[in-house]
């Protein structure tokens, strides 16, 4: 039963990276199912792996975009991620919208 908790909350529309991995964490915590829990630990360790080398500029030429969420039309060009996130986050407060950064080579 659990599995499938899971995949709901993997594929659950509208919800953010964040708060997908805060479920599974939390659902982790309670399942008996010691496999699952394995399994949810592997997927979160690998989603903070692929977060860190998203983050990671190895050239110096990389240039992360903000995209609306919703028209999907590019409000924010960055060569830091950290500057990208910032303007993101206040993006989103300012426009009620949500918001994607992609990473460009």
């Amino acid at each position: 039963m659990d599995f499938r908790q899971v995949t709901l909350i993997w594929n659950k529309p509208n919800t953010t990276r964040q708060g997908r991995l805060f479920t599974l964490t939390e659902l982790a915590i309670k399942t008996d199912d010691v496999v699952l829990r394995f399994q949810i630990g592997e997927r979160i360790v690998y989603e903070e792996k692929v977060m860190k080398q998203f983050e990671y500029d190895s050239c110096g030429e990389t240039l992360y975009v903000v995209f609306d969420g919703e028209d999907h039309y590019a409000c924010g060009y960055f060569r830091k991620y950290e500057t990208a996130l910032t303007y993101a986050k206040n993006y989103i407060i300012k426009e009620k919208t949500r918001c994607v950064i992609e990473k460009n080579y």
